[in-house]
């Protein structure tokens, strides 16, 4: 269907969902992570727009699944070439679930390394997958500037357990 995506995944993008950072327990957690459901449903019909989710707590939530298109990434500055292009259908995204202000804490850095790192060493993601953060394709703050700054050391990391593996 319109909705596959290509496999092995060709990039990871970082997202921030823009919603109030939840409180540090499982109830606000999985509050938080069915407003940004709900978000996407409205938008785009097809339930949460990202591949995952973290909040700054560590909680990790799946969104849409691996082998379902998302509706995460376009690419409107033309960096590959085809203005407007989506990226969903080759890139996996995971997006912080707090606001643009909100720090970025370790947990999720190490935890956004060891999802795309899970998916490298399982071949569902390319073993030379970049990371992107959403403003390298979009007129737009995502991932915020903490989130961005992160970037660096998220590919380290995933470099890092993928040569080394998740234990």
């Amino acid at each position: 269907s319109a909705r596959r995506v290509e496999e092995p995944a060709k990039a990871f993008v970082l997202h921030i969902t823009v919603t109030p950072d939840p409180a540090d327990n499982r109830a606000a957690e999985d509050a938080a992570f069915r407003i940004v459901e709900s978000i996407g449903q409205s938008r785009f019909g097809i339930g949460c727009s990202y591949d995952a989710m973290i909040t700054d707590s560590c909680a990790l939530a799946e969104g849409q699944p691996l082998t379902r298109r998302g509706a995460h990434t376009v690419d409107n500055k033309a960096v590959f070439g085809r203005k407007n292009a989506s990226l969903n259908y080759a890139f996996r995204a995971i997006s912080l679930v707090q606001n643009v202000p909100d720090d970025v804490t370790q947990c999720q850095v190490d935890n956004a390394a060891r999802w795309a790192a899970a998916q490298i060493l399982s071949g569902l993601a390319r073993r030379d997958a970049p990371w992107y953060g959403h403003r390298d394709f979009a007129y737009k703050d995502c991932p915020g500037d903490a989130g961005y700054v992160r970037l660096p050391e998220i590919r380290t990391l995933t470099n890092h357990y993928v040569r080394n593996g998740l234990g």
